[in-house]
């Protein structure tokens, strides 16, 4: 099947195959068998360890100490701060601030409270004051040293082994727990959250391209990249969510043998039963969400609405990040809402046709994973992790193109059977991004 510049094959083989079993990777494959026959043999001291995950905030809602915890993996999960029993229940008290809301909500009732570490409040709130005496990413340099320093006087007091417990941290907050599991003669994994330099030359470019739509303030500083680099250079492995960034940090002198990919994983809600769409004759329905920003695309989305008809209809979710003026004498057919809470978000997946995502460069969008599980085809580009199979449950689009973006929307308005096929395809992909396939995903380390 061609559309004007879109090739769409198809193509059915999506399955991983266990080549001990010749089953489904997700089916049952024995841990003996996963480790001889899949991952290199050199990797395996780290899967027969324990780990130690160290995380600033509730990243992914703790999916990594989950993971390793489900694999009876887990020696320590060390975290700036978790909800006691108080906090939870001070999270029910009508009218409860939000501020005290968030906090009461950091922590996960399967994880135990036996192998949490957490730091008192008072540092929470400590860090929170350093926000006002540093430029913003100078912030980050020194609240990731100061976490990072935490994690290595508990480590101490507990007499953890490193040479038999494995350290994961993630990217700015690591570096000096890093460096003392290598003088301990252990072995660490580094999580680098995004694709650093390649990306911020990206967002750069853009700027000159866009000139005052966003406040350039948001580019990280010289000290911010040093300290990342530095984690790379002394991490034992580095983890990355998507091939895009692996690419990102080989361009940028990170070896191969140092890197793997490891998706995240979804464990929200999913569509029950077919995904309804509009009629043919009613305007197709597009939805973007996420931040509003030049990095996510949102200058080309909003040329590609000046080209196309009124047979589409786009609304934009997510925190404004470019200038207000730039939204001044839009075209009739996209609306701008700003943020909207959790449950108006499964109110839009009900509303919505197609979901859009013109990234420039993501780590791995998590959208697109919550997109597929109620059953939305996604459009987006090859710069957000491997998710979308161009022509089956999706389409993919090159970055920065308004007119890919047009010629995208007009072939799904004009072709509204695809959408069906597509929305029956989303919801059976997305089960190779279980939590149980991030487990698995986990052997590889």
């Amino acid at each position: 099947m061609r559309t004007k510049g879109i090739s769409i094959q198809r193509n059915t083989s999506e399955a991983v195959i266990c080549c001990d079993c010749n089953r489904r990777f997700d089916i049952a494959c024995t841990k003996k068998a996963v480790l001889s026959r899949i991952f290199p043999k050199q990797l395996s001291y780290m899967t027969m360890n324990k780990f130690l995950v160290s995380q600033l905030g509730a990243r992914e809602h703790y999916a990594v100490p989950l993971a390793f915890h489900a694999r009876q993996q887990l020696e320590l999960f060390c975290s700036d701060f978790w909800a006691n029993t108080f906090f939870r229940n001070v999270r029910k008290i009508p009218f409860c601030p939000r501020l005290l809301r968030n906090i009461a909500g950091r922590y996960h009732q399967e994880l135990p409270s036996r192998l949490v570490a957490s730091l008192p409040l008072s540092w929470t709130l400590n860090s929170r004051s350093l926000v006002s005496r540093y430029p913003l990413w100078s912030f980050h340099c020194q609240n990731g040293q100061n976490f990072a320093e935490e994690v290595n006087r508990i480590v101490r007091e507990r007499n953890i082994d490193c040479t038999s417990v494995n350290f994961w941290g993630f990217s700015c907050a690591a570096l000096e727990s890093i460096n003392y599991w290598k003088t301990q003669g252990g072995k660490s994994v580094l999580d680098q959250v995004d694709p650093l330099e390649v990306e911020y030359e990206i967002v750069r470019e853009e700027y000159e391209k866009w000139p005052n739509w966003e406040d350039q303030n948001c580019l990280p500083a010289a000290d911010y990249i040093q300290r990342v680099r530095c984690e790379w250079h002394e991490a034992t492995q580095i983890v990355v969510n998507s091939e895009w960034s692996r690419l990102a940090l080989v361009k940028q002198g990170v070896s191969c043998d140092k890197l793997r990919v490891i998706p995240l994983a979804y464990n929200g809600k999913k569509v029950q039963g077919a995904k309804n769409f509009t009629p043919p004759e009613a305007p197709l329905r597009v939805l973007y969400l996420g931040s509003v920003m030049l990095r996510k695309g949102i200058q080309y989305l909003i040329e590609a609405a000046r080209h196309l008809k009124d047979d589409v209809e786009i609304r934009v979710c997510g925190k404004i990040q470019i200038n207000k003026d730039k939204l001044s004498n839009l075209p009739r057919n996209i609306r701008f809402l700003g943020q909207i809470s959790r449950l108006d978000t499964e109110t839009y997946w009900q509303w919505v046709d197609v979901f859009i995502l013109p990234t420039l460069s993501d780590g791995f969008a998590m959208t697109q994973l919550e997109a597929m599980a109620h059953g939305v085809p996604v459009i987006t580009t090859d710069r957000c992790g491997d998710v979308v199979t161009h022509g089956i449950d999706g389409l993919l689009i090159p970055a920065g193109s308004s007119e890919a973006i047009a010629e995208a929307l007009v072939y799904l308005a004009q072709n509204r059977h695809v959408l069906q096929e597509m929305s029956a395809a989303a919801v059976k992909k997305i089960k190779m991004f279980s939590i149980s396939q991030y487990q698995a995903n986990l052997g590889k380390l």
